[in-house]
């Protein structure tokens, strides 16, 4: 199950909770603190659906509390490889 490098899109609604993988697609715009990070394995939030920019469409992550050095209020979904939904979120009909 991955939505990371095109194949399937996951459904996701604001709240679910991921288990992924954190493989940013571009290290150019990396806020100062997150290069640590690649590679490993967290549980991310979803916040909401992107709706301008260069990640339109992709659903925002809330970082995990343990990345709190980073200086980020969210990530986009193509730069998690996930794994599993480990909470779902809130319906999709709300």
């Amino acid at each position: 199950m991955s939505s990371h490098g095109g194949g399937d899109r996951l459904t996701l609604t604001p709240y679910a909770r991921v288990r992924a993988i954190f493989t940013p697609a571009r290290r150019d715009d990396l806020k100062a603190g997150a290069e640590r990070h690649i590679g490993e394995i967290a549980v991310f939030e979803a916040l909401w659906t992107i709706d301008d920019g260069p990640y339109t469409g992709d659903m925002a992550f809330r970082l995990p509390e343990a990345w709190g050095e980073i200086d980020a209020g969210w990530i986009p979904e193509r730069d998690l490889q996930i794994l599993e939904i480990v909470r779902a979120g809130l319906p999709s009909d709300l």
